[in-house]
């Protein structure tokens, strides 16, 4: 085997190394030891352990490349991280070191699809180009220290939807520290870190969901399930989150939303609504149960209303509504705002007779008028007047 020597992709990782790695390292496929030394000359790195599946690689590295914070070892992947870094007890001076979890993971993985014709473990980086990564960020949370990082090195030609969707459902935040553009490729690092390392206090984060503007995760605070939304880091989208927070406090106050629970500019905590999503809740249900439901919605978008704030996506909110055994939830207040003419009760008459939904509930044994629901809902958007709302909701039988 040879040894992957420095190439543009090892100088544009070693340039983020220098700039932010700290505590004790891990230096995963080490090859000829660049990311290793450039963490070991700094002053903020206490140790460094270099890794590499290839033993030539370890042997050439650990010759031209010593340094007294150094200790290198034959592993595939993690393989033989553990007791393999034997330092003595007083350079073990916490309990991250004596459990071999570390503060910074650096990895300029083989990335290339495989080549049946060239067999290179610096290179080949499974059948697609991303399987190695994909394995190396699975595996990497038992030994990332809480809030420790890792400093990731990938390519276009890996897939950069791949990488993305493995960082976030494995309960990692990223951020792309540097990048560089060549002829047929683009290298990107990336700084990861995990979720628990932005929210204290969390526990077991799992991943369940991803939108335009955000990801939703759950997890255990305070001994209750939450749910935690983060911005979407591809999201164009200004300040979502804190706006999520601040509306999620005025509305529990009206009785409407998951019960918030914590709030910052990064992430929105609140208690996990257990439940099926509306649409899931019409197909499994029963007319008289449907209709309990579609009116108290009715009377939640009406206090809304009342209170001069507009919801939106209500005419399609397929997402944002839960039904649980005691109640039913409105979800996704990012979008929620202030307005004099707030347009809750309208949007919701819209959806109920829509075409798609409109099908369903008559298979269930509901006849609402439409044209009634149309010509009512006009009039009471004039003056939103309580009695043309008794009039609308008059109209679910």
């Amino acid at each position: 085997m040879h040894v992957y020597k420095p190439r543009e992709d090892s100088e544009l990782l070693a340039k983020t190394v220098e700039k932010l790695a700290y505590g004790k390292v891990l230096d995963m496929g080490t090859g000829s030891g660049i990311q290793a030394i450039a963490a070991a000359k700094k002053k903020e790195v206490e140790s460094v352990l270099a890794v590499d599946i290839n033993k030539d690689a370890i042997d050439y590295a650990s010759k031209n490349n010593s340094h007294k914070k150094i200790r290198y070892a034959i592993s595939n992947l993690f393989s033989s991280v553990k007791g393999n870094f034997d330092m003595s007890a007083n350079e073990a001076s916490d309990h991250a070191r004596k459990q071999n979890v570390f503060d910074t993971i650096i990895f300029n993985p083989p990335y290339l699809p495989c080549d049946d014709k060239v067999k290179d473990v610096a290179l080949d980086g499974g059948k697609k180009g991303y399987e190695m990564t994909v394995k190396f960020l699975e595996q990497t949370k038992e030994y990332l220290n809480k809030d420790g990082q890792i400093l990731l090195l990938f390519s276009t030609l890996t897939k950069k939807d791949v990488i993305d969707k493995t960082v976030m459902e494995n309960c990692y935040l990223y951020e792309e520290t540097d990048f560089l553009k060549l002829d047929f490729e683009t290298l990107y690092v990336y700084k990861i870190k995990k979720l628990e390392s932005m929210i204290k206090g969390i526990k077991k984060p799992e991943f369940l969901a991803r939108g335009k503007r955000g990801i939703i995760y759950t997890g255990k605070y305070s001994n209750k399930k939450v749910g935690i939304k983060i911005k979407n880091p591809k999201s164009e989208a200004h300040a979502r989150i804190e706006i999520e927070g601040r509306n999620l406090k005025i509305v529990n106050k009206l009785g409407i939303g998951p019960i918030l629970v914590k709030e910052s500019k990064d992430f929105v905590m609140y208690e996990f609504v257990d439940g099926i999503l509306f649409p899931e809740f019409i197909e499994k249900s029963n007319k008289e149960e449907i209709k309990k439901v579609v009116l108290n919605l009715f009377e939640q978008m009406r206090i809304l209303d009342k209170n001069k704030i507009n919801k939106e996506e209500m005419t399609n909110p397929y997402k944002h509504i839960v039904v649980t055994e005691k109640s039913t939830v409105l979800l996704d207040f990012e979008r929620a705002n202030r307005t004099i003419k707030p347009n809750n009760v309208n949007q919701f008459c819209q959806y109920i007779i829509s075409e798609n939904l409109s099908k369903i509930l008559k298979k269930k044994g509901f006849d609402i008028n439409k044209k009634g629901m149309i010509n009512n809902a006009r009039k009471y958007k004039q003056k939103y007047d309580e009695k043309e709302f008794k009039k609308i909701i008059a109209l679910i039988k």
